[in-house]
């Protein structure tokens, strides 16, 4: 099991968080926290690291596009 998962097993969803910068492990450790205490805070921490994945992903399609008009001028 590793360190993450055995954190939140024990509700130590803060210590947990510190394990990881993927936002998509982090929005779900957040909203795990915020089911199991109810968290307002929780849940809009969950809600901005699921926008801060949505950035990436926009960002690395854009890197795409441009890869992909780059190789069409040639």
């Amino acid at each position: 099991m590793d360190d993450t998962r055995a954190l939140r097993g024990k509700g130590q969803w803060n210590e947990a968080l510190e394990l990881t910068d993927d936002p998509f492990e982090r929005a779900d450790i957040l909203n795990e926290q915020a089911l199991f205490t109810g968290s307002a805070d929780a849940r809009e921490a969950a809600g901005r690291e699921l926008l801060r994945a949505e950035a990436r992903l926009a960002q690395e399609r854009g890197r795409t596009l441009h890869a992909d008009f780059l190789s069409e001028r040639k």
